[in-house]
């Protein structure tokens, strides 16, 4: 049982090494992490640099508890992800998609390069957790949408990570724009307004929002006390931080 009133599931944490951090999260943070939170589940994927050897590193961790689970990512800038990203979705069940940012990579999601990704993702019915962000053209949640509506790769569950942007009005204009989509989802990974959950809930029904911390770059207390004090329901709030993901993840067990 986690230290707040509801158990904890995290969508989207980090590990590997960031070229804007400046530092390195080792497994081990990743694992010193897990028993000091108490999480029940947990997603890990890695950070932008050498990720074909943190792709193939997410290994161990797998293989060390059935409560972790894994998006590789990939970048046209290192060729190598590719290959690693499908190795580890091969190996592992709980390896259960692939994580994209294109902000790194410079490209818009809805680009047709990404297309061959969206086949396999579409193939194998996993999972697309989409960086979505607040002024770099390339990461517009419009984009994500575009890619998500498309009916070939309607295999595919969605997740538009920082509630579409982490900007006030990007985040409402999201959530209007998606309501209709039932395989699209939204992490809360770094978001501060108890209102933008307030209104996730309200138009999309408190089963599509994913709690998701962003660590490093953000702290799991602080991402949980923006649900917490959100004016929804306990049993919205229980769903989010940990009942919506699991129900999620049973896929891949």
């Amino acid at each position: 049982m986690s230290d707040f009133p509801f158990d904890l599931s995290d969508t989207h944490c980090h590990y590997g090494k960031c070229s804007l951090l400046g530092k390195k999260v080792e497994l081990s943070d990743i694992y010193h992490l897990i028993d000091r939170v108490k999480y029940r589940n947990i997603v890990i994927t890695p950070l932008d640099l050498d990720l074909n050897s943190y792709n193939l590193a997410a290994a161990q961790a797998l293989e060390r508890s059935n409560n972790i689970f894994a998006f590789p990512r990939v970048s046209f800038d290192q060729p190598a992800s590719f290959s690693s990203a499908n190795t580890i979705l091969d190996k592992y069940r709980h390896a259960i998609g692939i994580k994209f940012h294109p902000t790194f990579d410079n490209i818009a999601i809805d680009n047709s390069k990404y297309d061959f990704l969206f086949k396999l993702l579409n193939d194998r019915k996993l999972i697309a957790l989409i960086h979505c962000g607040r002024s770099h053209p390339s990461a517009k949640s419009e984009s994500a949408i575009n890619r998500a509506i498309q009916p070939e790769y309607a295999g595919v569950t969605y997740i538009l990570a920082h509630m579409g942007g982490n900007d006030l009005g990007i985040s409402l204009k999201t959530i209007k724009k998606i309501q209709e989509y039932d395989h699209i989802y939204l992490d809360t990974s770094n978001c501060r307004t108890p209102y933008v959950i307030e209104e996730a809930v309200s138009k999309l029904g408190y089963r599509r929002i994913l709690f998701g911390s962003d660590y490093p770059w953000g702290s799991p207390y602080s991402n949980v006390y923006t649900i917490i004090d959100a004016n929804i329901s306990e049993e919205a709030k229980k769903c989010i931080l940990s009942e919506n993901l699991e129900h999620i993840l049973r896929r891949y067990l």
